[in-house]
C-alpha cells in the first residue's frame, strides 16, 4: 500500500514532466517519458530472475519485478504522468526493498538500524519506515530475536557482564527494555565470577613486569568494569586474580 506522503511526493514529480520527449527524474538519473501519448510503455526480461525491464520508446525507466509490474498494467500502456507516478514510486519501493535485502544478507539487523542505513544510502524518512515496517510484519526484522543471537554471539566471542551486552545492543539500536532483557537472558546459568576471574588472571599474566600491583589492580578494576561486569563481580575477580597483593578497600565512613 502506498503511504500518502510517499504518493504525493511521486505526484509532485510527475508535474515536473516538461513537454520534451524525456526528462530526468529521481536521485539515479532515470529517464522518464513525457505526458506525450504517443509512446507505450514495454515491458523487457532484465536477466535477473522474475525481473522486468519497463521501456518507454526502447529506453529503459527502470526495473521492476515481473509481478509488481503486472500489477501496475503496464504492458501496452500509454506512458501519462499517471502511470509515470505509479512507475517511479513503484521503482522507488523497489529500491528500498532491494537495498534492504542486501543489508540483511551481510547480517541480521534490528529496525533502528536498517531504517537508519536506509536513510543514509538515500531512502527517504517514510519509504524507509514503510519498508522496515513490511520487513517486520513479514516476519524478516524481528528484534527480540536480534537481540538474544547478538547477546550470545558477543558472549561466545568473548566473556562480557550484562551491563556491556546491554550497552552493545542499544549501539546496534535495540530498545531499551528489550536489549537489558536479553542480556540478563543470555548471561543466565553463567558463572560471571568465573568468568571474570579468568579473564582477570589472563590480564596480570600479560602485564609488564615493571608494574608495581597497586599499578596492576587499577588496570585490571578497570578492565573488568569495561567489560561490564558490576561492582562486587568485578572487585572479587581481581581479588582472586591478585590475591594478598590486593589492597584493601577504603573502609566505609562511619
Amino acid at each position: 500500500v502506498l503511504s500518502q506522503v510517499s504518493m504525493e511526493r511521486a505526484e509532485q514529480d510527475a508535474q515536473t514532466l516538461s513537454d520534451a520527449a524525456r526528462a530526468v527524474m529521481d536521485r539515479q538519473d532515470i529517464r522518464w517519458a513525457s505526458e506525450a501519448a504517443v509512446d507505450r510503455a514495454a515491458l523487457r526480461s532484465s536477466g535477473a530472475t522474475g525481473r522486468v525491464s519497463v521501456l518507454v520508446a526502447g529506453k529503459s525507466v527502470g526495473t521492476l519485478a515481473g509481478t509488481v509490474a503486472d500489477g501496475l498494467n503496464l504492458r501496452g500502456a500509454k506512458w501519462t504522468p499517471g502511470v509515470a507516478t505509479r512507475v517511479l514510486q513503484a521503482v522507488r519501493e523497489d529500491e528500498a526493498a532491494r537495498s534492504a535485502e542486501r543489508l540483511l544478507a551481510v547480517r541480521p539487523r534490528s529496525k533502528g538500524e536498517l531504517l537508519d542505513r536506509l536513510k543514509r544510502r538515500g531512502v527517504s524518512e517514510a519509504l524507509a519506515r514503510d519498508t522496515v515496517e513490511r520487513f517486520e510484519k513479514a516476519g524478516i526484522v524481528n528484534d527480540e530475536a536480534f537481540a538474544r543471537l547478538m547477546a550470545r554471539a558477543t558472549l561466545s566471542a568473548r566473556p562480557a557482564g550484562p551491563r556491556l551486552l546491554t550497552a552493545k545492543l542499544r549501539g546496534l539500536r535495540v530498545d531499551a527494555t528489550l536489549a537489558q532483557t536479553a542480556a540478563t537472558e543470555a548471561v543466565q546459568g553463567r558463572d560471571l565470577l568465573g568468568d571474570a576471574t579468568t579473564l582477570a588472571r589472563k590480564k596480570l599474566r600479560l602485564m609488564p613486569a615493571k608494574l608495581d600491583d597497586a599499578a596492576r589492580q587499577r588496570r585490571l578494576l578497570g578492565a573488568l568494569a569495561r567489560r561490564g561486569y558490576d561492582a562486587g563481580v568485578v572487585y572479587a575477580a581481581v581479588r582472586a586474580a591478585m590475591g594478598a597483593r590486593m589492597a584493601q578497600p577504603p573502609a566505609a565512613d562511619e
